[in-house]
């Protein structure tokens, strides 16, 4: 939504703890975080099958979000998932 990103929360899940695998990932994203500003506060570990959720919160100033809503013909919208669909309204 065109905010600057401040924090970010993990939570991953790995079937082993690899030492060399584990220290190679917090290399990289520790670099991607000092890159962007963003410090990490929180998260999860836990073991299972393989799973890694980052979340990224930012800030902007209010009333500069970039909506979905108020795209125009010619933008980029770019989705992570389908759109909610509405129940549609019957007309009478």
């Amino acid at each position: 939504m065109g905010a600057d990103p401040r924090w970010a929360v993990l939570a991953i899940a790995l079937p082993d703890a690899r030492e060399k695998w584990i220290a190679a990932f917090a290399r990289g994203f520790f670099r991607l975080a000092r890159r962007f500003g963003t410090e990490l506060v929180g998260g999860d570990t836990t073991r299972g099958p393989l799973a890694i959720s980052i979340t990224v919160i930012g800030e902007l100033p209010q009333g500069l979000a970039l909506r979905r809503d108020a795209a125009r013909a010619g933008d980029d919208v770019w989705l992570s998932a389908p759109p909610a669909r509405r129940p549609s309204r019957s007309r009478t």
